[in-house]
């Protein structure tokens, strides 16, 4: 999960109330308590959380924002998307269905999206300030060459009119 300055991650939430790593690097573990799983040496600084101690699920962002809870329920019948609860066997691997891992991927979306609109907003506001700072630029030199107000008009998709009380005091 990844919108402009915000990363987003799926992460486990273990019984005691921790969140895990990100769930993608299929290891449910928590940071903080020296481990000895030797397989994996990036893993080393990580406690190894047995599947089973998996309570629920939610997304966590760079930010700081953290997704509401998806709670682990033990029957099939018990699981509804609408009130975020998921069945998953206690079967040692404790990743959430496709639709659960979906529907908190669109939690997050909907946290990221405004956020990134922002930054794209103030990245074409500043482009926009940027090409006008070039178009006077150039309005100027224009006039300097001698080229007539009509011309400027043309080229700048305004009447001769506009374009002189726009820049006539340049």
């Amino acid at each position: 999960m990844d919108r402009t300055a915000h990363e987003g991650s799926l992460v486990a939430v273990i019984a005691d109330g921790r969140n895990s790593a990100d769930l993608r690097e299929g290891v449910v573990r928590v940071l903080g308590v020296t481990g000895t799983y030797q397989r994996h040496p990036d893993l080393r600084d990580h406690e190894i959380v047995p599947d089973d101690e998996v309570t629920g699920w939610r997304a966590l962002c760079s930010c700081g924002w953290e997704g509401p809870l998806w709670r682990r329920v033990t029957a099939r019948a018990a699981a509804s998307l609408l009130r975020r609860q998921a069945f998953v066997p206690f079967l040692g691997v404790a990743s959430p269905s496709v639709d659960v891992e979906a529907a908190i991927r669109a939690e997050w979306t909907s946290h990221a999206d405004p956020a990134g609109a922002i930054v794209e907003l103030e990245a074409a506001a500043e482009a926009s300030e940027h090409a006008q700072e070039r178009l006077n630029r150039k309005v100027v030199q224009a006039r300097a060459a001698g080229v007539s107000w009509a011309k400027i008009g043309v080229a700048t998709r305004m009447t001769r009119q506009s374009a002189h009380e726009r820049w006539g005091r340049h």
